[in-house]
């Protein structure tokens, strides 16, 4: 299992060896990985010109079956690269893990259509059969993983599609946090 991995990077990824669709090892974001999948596909036809800058890069487990989607989204001035390493980890425990970049990202309301596009894409080639991920992907059950500004995006976006069963925000800031009302004492800047 894990047979692309040096032995001391083994211990960071689970039982699943996994393929991927447009992995990239871009120097200064992907710290984690020094290089891209063997089993790696360059596919142009997971995009969105209106929406997605680039493509979609997708990993999933290579063992036949059908697994949970995860959205796997940036945020505010940022791009997926830096979260590629987040989607290796997530494949190799048996989920397929979408990560993009969104092209209109000033306001967390413009995720919406990007979150769309993207699984829009993942239903498409699921339902596709001459294309790889074929049958391959429980459209039905999506989660999402949102970074900064996308987080708000996400809570948004699943309060509208029932698919969405799980979101994990990592939203850290002193404002975000002033927002949520978790916090009774007044905060310093």
């Amino acid at each position: 299992m894990n047979s692309y991995l040096k032995n001391e990077h083994k211990t960071f990824e689970g039982p699943y060896d996994i393929k991927a669709y447009n992995d990239k090892n871009m120097i200064g974001f992907n710290r984690v990985y020094k290089k891209t999948l063997d089993d790696n596909k360059e596919d142009k036809s997971l995009s969105n010109a209106e929406n997605i800058r680039g493509e979609v890069t997708v990993y999933i487990p290579k063992k036949k079956g059908k697994y949970p989607l995860i959205l796997v989204s940036h945020g505010w001035a940022n791009y997926k690269y830096g979260f590629l390493p987040i989607g290796h980890y997530i494949a190799s425990y048996g989920y397929a893990a979408a990560l993009f970049t969104s092209k209109k990202k000033i306001h967390p309301k413009d995720w919406l259509p990007t979150y769309t596009a993207v699984q829009n894409l993942m239903k498409e080639k699921n339902e596709d059969p001459a294309h790889g991920l074929f049958n391959s992907i429980d459209i039905k059950n999506i989660g999402i993983v949102a970074h900064s500004m996308s987080g708000p995006a996400s809570f948004y976006y699943a309060s509208l599609m029932p698919e969405v069963k799980a979101i994990s925000a990592i939203i850290l800031t002193m404002e975000h946090l002033r927002l949520s009302k978790f916090w009774e004492a007044p905060m310093r800047n």
